[in-house]
Formats: C-alpha cells, structure tokens, sequence
C-alpha cells in the first residue's frame, strides 16, 4: 500500500534552498535570507515586493528582477529574485554579497551617493549601412553625422566613468526593432538614439528631443489588474491557473514602464537645456512621439534626438566641423549626467 507523505514534511523544502532547474546553484527564500542576516521581512501583498530592515538597513527584493537595493546602493546578483511555491527565492550567494555590501555602508549615510559608474548608456547612432538616413546639402549624409557624433558620445561619457555600448560602431545596417534589443540584452539603464532631421524648406532649422508618452495604457493595464484582485483573490479571477505570481510581476511591469516614460520626459528636457547652452539654433524643445518603435520597445528610460538639419545650409557646413562635432556630443553628454545625477540623488528606485 503506498504511503503519502503528512502535509507538513512537503513545506520542508521552503525552509531550505530551493534548486532552480535553470540554475547550477541553489536558491533560498527571503525569510531565510532575512534570518541569516538578522533582518526583519515585510512582503507587499500586491507586487510581492520583500523590504528587509534591522532598523539601521534596508535590503529591498522584487521578483523577476536581479537589482536589489541595498540602502542608497544597487547591488546586482547573480540570477534573478523570483517566485517558487508562493515564496521570493533568491540563489543563495545573495547572502555572502549583501552581508558584504551590508558591512561596507553606514547605517543611514546622510545623502545618496552618486552612482555614475552604476549607469550603462547604450547610445544609438541611428541609420547605417544600405540605410543612409536624410541627404543634406553638400552631400552630407544622416547616417555618417550621427556616427561621429555617437562615437564623441561614447569617449566623453566614458571618460566621466559611465559604461557605455554603441549599437554601431561603423558603417553597419541595424533594424529598427534590433536597437532598442540590444539595450535591453544590456539591461541599459538609459537609451540615447541620434538622428538628423530634414525637411523640403531648407530655411528650418533647430534641435529637439523625441520621448514616448504613453502612461495612460500602462495605468490601465495595472488599474484592471488590481480591480480584479481585489474583487476575487483567486488566480481565475485574472486568468491565471497557478500562483498570482503573474499577477504581481504584471504590475511591477506595468509600474516601471510607466515610470520609464515619466524619466525619457526628464532626461529629454535635461539633454534639450544643455543643447541650448552650446547650439546657437533654434530649441524646438522636449516633444512626445507615441509611434516611435525605437523608444517603444526599450526597456529603460530612452529618448531620440535630432540634432539638426543637414537640408539647412548652414547646419550642413557646420556638421562637418569636427569642433561642431564635439559641441553637440558635449551638450548632450552634460545633459545625460544632469539626469544622472538626478536619478542617483532620488536612489533610482526604476531599477
């Protein structure tokens, strides 16, 4: 006669590391990981967020995502935080690597630190290859302009210790959908895209910054789902078979992509003040584009911006000055650390 195993011996594992199918090392619940370092865990019912503190610290975990913050600090682990059994687990190095980052903090620093080395901007000269974006006059063309500017980009932000990778490098064809791709293979915490514009009147001239405002949709999305938990708990009430873990990570989702548009607004206007510091053309300002396919699909804070006309005569000749080169590199360099320096002071909470 087969025997079954009594209730209690099946909640055993979730005492203990949890071995993930997709990953050689083993993973621990939270409440373990809080008990290993003398913290206390709080779980958010609706994101299944965990807040560990011991009244001096604070270790905050969400599911689906490898960045904890650690007081003002984002530590990265090895695989992500995730939910198995109706618990956060998370691999059981994390205790070594936070302890460590635990014992190398003040208990409350006074300000935020500035995290510069932390930020990867993944910077996207656009066109290339069979695609040579707008022809200009003096047969200046979109794709080479943007490519020098972009490769100014790179050197002046890593010399400010900002870990930069370019979607192009030379003359090379990327997709519209592969560019926002690699930022997001990067896990980019910003996404620069550079173009020229063009137009029929070769009197129209200026700079401005393209960010996608959609917040709306995602709000919706997060609304429903909090509505329909809330009027029935249980994972048929969303659609769900299994554990409201998709739930929760459809939330987290919703609300960092919502928070991604509200940051490509701030960063748009901080690369536009600093472009209006060194370009003597006209500002035409911070603009949402909602169809732009290269913002949408970035998951990070992204804008695009055009940085003038190449039909413009005068911009043209400008455009194959080294010198103008590097201005327009610089502006929106010192435009990219204003946002940086924001982000860091308000603890990026977004990642």
């Amino acid at each position: 006669m087969k025997r079954s195993l009594p209730i209690a011996c099946l909640c055993i594992p979730l005492l203990f590391a949890v071995r993930c199918p997709a990953f050689a090392e083993p993973f621990i619940t939270v409440k373990e990981l809080a008990n290993r370092l003398g913290m206390t865990c709080q779980n958010d019912v609706t994101t299944s967020r965990q807040t560990l503190t011991d009244g001096a610290s604070e270790i905050v975990i969400c599911p689906g995502f490898y960045d904890v913050l650690v007081n003002d600090t984002l530590v990265t682990l090895p695989a992500r935080a995730t939910l198995r059994y109706g618990e956060v687990v998370v691999p059981d190095s994390a205790f070594a690597l936070l302890r460590g980052q635990l014992g190398g903090q003040s208990a409350r620093p006074v300000r935020p630190p500035l995290l510069p080395t932390a930020f990867k901007v993944v910077i996207d000269p656009g066109h290339g290859g069979k695609d040579p974006g707008a022809l200009g006059c003096y047969g200046v063309k979109e794709k080479n302009v943007v490519l020098a500017i972009g490769l100014e980009l790179k050197r002046i932000l890593a010399s400010k210790k900002l870990d930069v990778v370019m979607t192009r490098e030379d003359d090379t064809f990327i997709s519209l959908d592969d560019r926002p791709m690699i930022a997001n293979r990067e896990r980019a915490d910003l996404f620069i895209s550079i173009h020229a514009n063009a137009s029929r009147s070769s009197g129209a001239h200026g700079f401005e910054t393209y960010y996608v405002e959609d917040r709306g949709p995602y709000s919706t999305i997060a609304r429903g789902l909090m509505a329909a938990r809330i009027a029935d708990p249980s994972p048929k009430a969303i659609g769900c078979e299994a554990v409201l873990s998709s739930v929760a990570k459809a939330i987290v989702f919703c609300a960092l992509m919502e928070e991604y548009r509200i940051e490509s607004y701030e960063l748009a206007r901080c690369i536009q003040s600093s472009l209006g510091g060194v370009l003597s053309t006209e500002n035409r300002g911070a603009k949402t584009n909602h169809p732009l396919r290269v913002l949408r699909k970035s998951h990070c804070p992204g804008v695009l911006v055009e940085i003038g006309f190449v039909t413009n005569p005068g911009t043209a000749r400008r455009l194959q000055n080294p010198r103008h080169i590097h201005k327009i590199a610089e502006g929106i360099a010192d435009g990219i650390m204003k946002f940086v320096k924001r982000s860091s002071a308000t603890r990026r909470f977004t990642r």
